[in-house]
């Protein structure tokens, strides 16, 4: 509209000019001074609204997409989180039931093992006793031969054995033939000496019944670095499983510890018949802190500890308390 104005003005501008001028027209710079300063400011004022407007516009179509982005980017960064923390969850629970299950094959091992240290050592202490008895009577002991008798020494030394004959060749001579010679007769044989017969060799006696040393077993409660420590570990076993070790007494023993690094004392507790039972035993009272393995039983008596004897200068001096204060 300012614009169809000033086309006006200035045709209208024109028009006077080339009227008041005899038909000749003034040049356009003097139609534009025409102009009013309150055109020129709302003409300013349009094209100023019209640029803004466009700029607004473009700014909202720039901005409005990034905003649309950045809210669906937060919600796949919140969608994510969860599923984070989801897949954390699960992987708790996965570990933990691992680690349940791990516990429950350390445990089912623990006991195999046991079951096969048992039966090994039983397998040993059979195969021993069948390879002794074998040994026994494979090798049975030589019979003494009976003493030859004097007599028939005597008889053998005093009659030698007869010379055989000595074949003499025959020589042919061209005498005339000789008588032949009277044939002598031989003596009469003597009777033959008589002979003492053996006497009877005496009847073998029977070779003693020698049983296999029988194999005791044990368990192991465990160990310490003087006597004084495996009185005090049998002490607390008994406090705390009286009931169980009833019947069992305790021994001592070295053994050699983990990994070649010295000797200790370890606290053997039996007998036991068989492994077997020692075992089962040993699967009750086994814990943690206090593992528990089966053993033979062999080793020194553990002798509990040695009661404190009263010196006689104490006795005296705990006699003469009362005394003195009956005075």
């Amino acid at each position: 509209m300012a614009r169809q104005d000033e086309t006006r003005g200035t045709r209208n501008a024109a028009a006077a000019a080339t009227d008041s001028r005899g038909g000749r027209s003034r040049p356009l710079i003097a139609s534009n001074e025409t102009l009013d300063r309150a055109a020129r400011f709302h003409l300013g004022a349009w094209g100023f609204a019209a640029v803004a407007a466009l700029a607004g516009a473009l700014l909202l179509a720039r901005l409005a997409p990034g905003a649309r982005w950045q809210e669906a980017g937060e919600a796949d960064l919140v969608q994510r989180q969860a599923h984070l923390l989801k897949q954390a969850r699960d992987g708790q629970n996965e570990a933990r039931r691992l680690s349940a299950a791990l516990d429950v094959l350390s445990a089912d091992r623990d006991r195999l093992y046991a079951r096969v240290t048992a039966l090994e050592q039983e397998m040993e202490s059979v195969t021993g006793s069948v390879a002794q008895q074998a040994r026994r009577t494979a090798a049975p002991p030589p019979t003494p031969s009976p003493p030859a008798q004097p007599s028939l020494l005597l008889a053998a030394t005093s009659m030698p054995a007869p010379m055989p004959p000595i074949a003499m060749p025959e020589i042919v001579r061209a005498t005339p033939p000789v008588p032949a010679p009277a044939v002598v007769e031989p003596p009469p044989p003597s009777a033959p000496p008589e002979t003492a017969k053996p006497a009877a060799a005496p009847a073998p006696q029977d070779a003693p019944d020698i049983s296999a040393p029988r194999t005791e077993f044990g368990i192991d409660l465990g160990g310490a670095g003087s006597v004084d420590g495996l009185r005090a570990l049998w002490s607390g076993m008994q406090k705390a499983h009286g009931a169980t070790l009833d019947g069992l007494r305790p021994i001592m023993m070295m053994k050699e510890r983990h990994g070649g690094q010295g000797l200790q004392l370890r606290l053997i507790a039996g007998p036991f018949a068989d492994a077997a039972a020692a075992a089962r035993l040993c699967a009750t009272l086994a814990t943690p802190e206090r593992p528990c393995e089966t053993a033979l039983f062999d080793g020194q008596r553990l002798a509990p500890r040695p009661e404190r004897t009263r010196s006689p200068r104490a006795a005296k001096r705990n006699d003469a308390k009362p005394q003195a204060s009956a005075f």
